[in-house]
């Protein structure tokens, strides 16, 4: 969230990117860290803002549901890409990688 200070306009805005959010919550401190991320995102206001992966540590519907709590308070569209994590731990992931 470094970089030029952009005023949004008609043909100007700015967006905001951040990843790597897996381990949410078995690391200590991942949570405050995400939450000020959060925090961040409300007061500079982009457009939107893209999390590149990797959102959750083994794509497992509770940590998802964990993640999401986190940024449930956040006040600016927030578009989410999978990452490796997201998607190489998943059941249905595995059982496609083991017949390929």
């Amino acid at each position: 969230m470094c970089g030029p200070n952009v005023e949004a306009g008609p043909e100007r805005f700015a967006f905001a990117h951040f990843s790597d959010t897996q381990n949410l919550f078995a690391v200590p401190g991942i949570t405050e860290r995400t939450t000020a991320i959060v925090r961040a995102l409300n007061v500079l206001q982009p457009a939107f803002t893209i999390n590149t992966g990797d959102l959750v540590t083994y794509g497992e519907e509770a940590e998802y549901r964990d993640y999401l709590a986190v940024l449930e308070t956040a006040r600016v569209p927030v578009f989410h890409v999978p990452g490796n994590h997201d998607i190489f731990w998943l059941r249905c992931e595995k059982k496609t990688w083991r017949a390929s």
